[in-house]
């Protein structure tokens, strides 16, 4: 069992996810250099690691006002905004606690309607890890 909050830090607001996601994909790489020497073969020089990216579906049913909800996804999505993705849970293993806390700009979105379900809407969400940067200024 697992909550899913999304909040944003500047406004302190924060929205919980009324239903669990029956599955949670993290992607995890690196920019890692690949060429090809004659005398060797293939070569890799390990790069640097890659944003997480967080994957899920779930639903929203009509009491959770699924309109609103769309509608503010894809306003953070077009303002650039930065959001804070809080995913706690028990460890499938029993052993510890699973815990996502991670600074996050939405990547993609996919909204659903489905016949049987009025109102309701099923959505697919993936997330990417923000990580902020500046740069320097050499005189």
């Amino acid at each position: 069992m697992y909550l899913f909050v999304l909040k944003d830090e500047k406004s302190g607001l924060t929205q919980t996810l009324p239903l669990n996601s029956d599955a949670l994909k993290v992607s995890v790489g690196a920019n890692h250099e690949q060429d090809y020497l004659i005398s060797i073969g293939e070569i890799v020089n390990p790069g640097y690691a890659k944003c997480k990216t967080i994957a899920f579906s779930g639903w929203f049913p009509v009491t959770a006002q699924p309109r609103n909800i769309m509608d503010i996804w894809e306003r953070h999505m077009k303002e650039r905004k930065v959001l804070r993705l809080i995913i706690v849970g028990a460890s499938l293993t029993g052993g510890d606690r699973f815990e996502i806390n991670l600074p996050v700009v939405f990547d993609k979105l996919k909204f659903t309607e489905k016949g049987g379900e009025p109102g309701g809407i099923f959505y697919d969400v993936i997330f990417k890890e923000y990580r902020s940067f500046s740069l320097k200024v050499i005189k």
